[in-house]
This record gives structure tokens, C-alpha cells and sequence, in this order.
């Protein structure tokens, strides 16, 4: 449709972060980074290694946060494989393992199994293969198991899948109450949310109001504080400080570093490659629903994460250079 738009006269802009329809579709390519026109190419140069070095650019903030304290192995995924919404294979045969006391940050052009990944731990999507939680295999589990199993997940649409607009503070805070019986203790479940309110600081008129009233930092932040209130051995957090200002990301880093402190596993995907190299005590990078590589905080350089979202690796380009050199 797009196409036959253009060929009849239309002028068309698309806004993605995925380059393979950037690849496919486009004319010219206007690359924005940190609110600045980096570069317009045309042509040969709307490809995928031009556009992502683009993308990524050759410069991160260097300093990190103080490196985690990790410890035995909580989270195992196992050759797990999963389809997309639309049929496509989303996930490939990924493996890892997600340690107590780390931040693992998950690295990709978007569209590679970032979405489908934490839907899979969080019981949301069918998979095949296994996922354990200390060892008691999670796809055998109902969703509401899986949370009193100490899995914590934070979506990337806070207000769409994460808690209720037309629901008070008190409400999208008892969202995730699974216990017995009909009754709720209102009495108990307002004192909760104005501690909550207070010791996150959240800034609302009100924990009666409805929450789509709040601005996105503090919807975060309380969507954090219901996530992080059982004290999880796992949080699994998708995109967290997306269209946040400064104040409110450095207060959802927090949040998650101290997570992290207490001894929670950390799961944390990003299309920020400054937090990524930052926050993360190893970096996994996803391309077509395979694992590239798990790099250990000291080895994560901008350059090998950038071939590694292309679908390489450093050492994969450098034997290319060195037969080529041979040859020559």
C-alpha cells in the first residue's frame, strides 16, 4: 500500500526502529540520535551495517555503576524456542542463565525477540523448550504460580498492559493480590499504597484518583513499586525509562539497582546502548531470535555490540580481513 501511495505521488514518512523495513521500503534515511540529525543517506548506503553504526554511533557513556555481587544461578532458560504474534519465528533456540545479584541487559534493533522473551518467562506466551526457576520448571505453571514463584515482570506499555487508567492507585496496586478467599481489606490496602506513594515517591493528588491522571515517570514508578512489593527473585523489566525525563529515569534506576542490591536477578531490555554499558553486569545481544553472545561487563564495548546486533562479531569480521589480506 505504502508503495503504490509513492508511485501515485504521495510523500511518505515512517518513524521505526526497525531496519528491515527501513532497508526494504526506503527512499532515504534520515538517522536521528539524542534528538540530533546524525546523517541523511540514500541509495547504496540504506543498508544494515551503515545504518546501524549510525544508529549506535561510536561513542557511550563509559562510566558504570559498581559492578553486582553475583551469585548462583536463579533463572535458566533453556533451548527456548516461540512464535510472534504474526506466525513468524521470533525466538530460536536461546539459552542463558540469569544469576542472583546481576543486572543481565538484553541488546537488539528492535523486533528481534525482545518482546516475545519476557512474555515467555512471564507465562504469557507458549513455548517450547524449558525455563526454570531454581529449578521448578515454569511452563508447567499458571501464570498466578509463576508470580508466587517470585517472577516479577514490568511490560513495555506501562498503561496499555501494566495497570488500569481508570483505576486508582489503592486498585492497580491489589492488581497482583492472588490470595484466598473474595474479601479485600481496603483499610490495609490504602495504608499499603500511600506507603508506597511515599516511599517511592510518587507524585499523585491522590491514591483514590484514577492513575491515568499521572504523568509516564511516576506510572512507572508505581508500577515498579507493585512489581518489586513481594520482594521477587526475578524482575524482568521491558524498556523501563522509555520516554521518561531525567529525574524520573535516574529514580527508575534506582529502583532497580536496589533490587539488584537485595539479591534479585535482574532481566533488562534496552535500546539504550548508554545504560546497557552503564547498568549491566553482562550484556546478551539478540538478532533474529538467537543469542549473538553474553558479554561480561569488562568485555562490552560499543563496536562488538553494534556487529553483534547485525548479526556478527568482531572476530568474524577480523578472519574476514585477515583471509581477504592472505589473498592479496
Amino acid at each position: 500500500i505504502l508503495r503504490h501511495m509513492a508511485a501515485n505521488g504521495c510523500s511518505i514518512i515512517i518513524i521505526t526502529h526497525k531496519l528491515a523495513e527501513v532497508c526494504e521500503i526506503a527512499d532515504r534515511v534520515t538517522v536521528l540520535r539524542r534528538g540530533k540529525t546524525i546523517a541523511t543517506v540514500e541509495g547504496e548506503d540504506v543498508n544494515y551495517r551503515y545504518l546501524s553504526h549510525l544508529l549506535v554511533g561510536g561513542e557511550a557513556a563509559q562510566s558504570q555503576v559498581q559492578a553486582g555481587h553475583a551469585g548462583a544461578d536463579v533463572l535458566s532458560v533453556e533451548h527456548v524456542s516461540c512464535k510472534g504474534d504474526k506466525g513468524q519465528q521470533a525466538l530460536d533456540d536461546i539459552s542463558f542463565t540469569l544469576k542472583a545479584g546481576e543486572i543481565m541487559c538484553v541488546a537488539g534493533v528492535s523486533g528481534n525477540g525482545q518482546r516475545e522473551l519476557p512474555e515467555a518467562i512471564a507465562g504469557l506466551r507458549s513455548y517450547t523448550g524449558r525455563i526454570t526457576l531454581e529449578g521448578k520448571e515454569l511452563s508447567r505453571l499458571s501464570v498466578r504460580d509463576i508470580i508466587r514463584a517470585g517472577i516479577a515482570y514490568v511490560p513495555e506499555d506501562r498503561m496499555g498492559m501494566g495497570l488500569a487508567g481508570g483505576m486508582n492507585a489503592m486498585d492497580n496496586l491489589a492488581l497482583k493480590d492472588t490470595g484466598k478467599g473474595f474479601w479485600m481489606d481496603y483499610g490495609g490496602l490504602e495504608k499499603r499504597a500511600k506507603e508506597a506513594v511515599c516511599r517511592h515517591d510518587i507524585a499523585m493528588t491522590d491514591v483514590h484518583a484514577p492513575v491515568g491522571l499521572m504523568s509516564g515517570g511516576n506510572l512507572q514508578k508505581l508500577l515498579l513499586a507493585r512489581e518489586i512489593a513481594g520482594s521477587p527473585k526475578v524482575l524482568v523489566v521491558c524498556y523501563p525509562v522509555r520516554g521518561l525525563d531525567l529525574n524520573a529515569t535516574e529514580a527508575v534506576y534506582r529502583l532497580i539497582l536496589q533490587e539488584r542490591e537485595r539479591g534479585c536477578a535482574v532481566l533488562m531490555i534496552s535500546e539504550d546502548l548508554d545504560a546497557i554499558l552503564r547498568y549491566a553486569d553482562r550484556v546478551m545481544v539478540l538478532y533474529r531470535g538467537r543469542v549473538m553472545g553474553i558479554l561480561p561487563r569488562e568485555q562490552a564495548k560499543v563496536e562488538e555490540i553494534g556487529m553483534m546486533m547485525l548479526g556478527t562479531t568482531m572476530q568474524e569480521v577480523i578472519e574476514s580481513y585477515e583471509k581477504t589480506f592472505d589473498r592479496n
